[in-house]
């Protein structure tokens, strides 16, 4: 039998929400402000093939999975947010309606007003959400990581994700905007656009998956 040198690895992926197509909702009595989100996107991102097959296998898995305010880390990187303690201190909502449409993944941002206005940075990022600024996200998912080189699309890999298990979705704080870059935008259309807006530089950075977007 030979040596599985796989290794898991939390990969996060850059991307963006389209402001102008929020819409409100209500579970129950709980009221929810609704955004579309591209959550993850196939091809060779910092080095690693991630195929579109490895996003097609569950995107039901998807669905539950929390919404943040920044992804929550410690002093050796960014850490899974299903936790109580650190769920309590910045939970927004949660991530709905996941399908894949060709090369991606794609779903919905659901707020939970009550819970955002009660966390710390939940009221700014409403406030910039219904004022239509660019509002970044960041998709987290656990991987395993193949070690299999290649080229895919004219661009060349050294490890190959597979068998993704989802963590969470996190907003990105705009205090830490300080560069230009494109991100993906959903527009009003439902269809995937790029646009050059301020983006975030990572303190702890683990693994950066920016989707080829730079």
């Amino acid at each position: 039998m030979g040596v599985d040198n796989s290794v898991i690895e939390l990969i996060t992926l850059r991307s963006s929400i389209a402001t102008n197509t929020l819409r409100e909702e209500r579970i129950g009595r709980r009221a929810y402000l609704v955004a579309p989100v591209v959550a993850v996107v196939a091809g060779v991102l910092n080095g690693a093939l991630l195929p579109v097959d490895e996003i097609d296998k569950l995107p039901d898995a998807w669905n539950g999975r929390p919404l943040v305010n920044d992804h929550p880390h410690s002093d050796d990187g960014y850490m899974s947010a299903n936790a109580p303690g650190v769920l309590a201190g910045a939970w927004l909502g949660q991530v709905f309606g996941a399908y894949v449409e060709d090369d991606r993944l794609k779903g919905e941002a659901w707020f939970d007003l009550e819970m955002a206005e009660s966390v710390p940075g939940g009221r700014d990022i409403l406030h910039r959400l219904r004022r239509g600024e660019i509002v970044e996200t960041s998709t987290a998912y656990w991987c395993r990581i193949e070690p299999i080189a290649g080229e895919y699309g004219g661009k060349s890999f050294s490890g190959i994700q597979r068998d993704i298990v989802p963590d969470h979705l996190a907003i990105l704080p705009a205090s830490a905007l300080i560069k230009n870059s494109q991100v993906a935008v959903v527009d009003h259309h439902n269809q995937l656009q790029f646009r050059t807006v301020r983006v975030l530089k990572r303190e702890r950075e683990q693994v950066m998956i920016s989707a080829g977007l730079n």
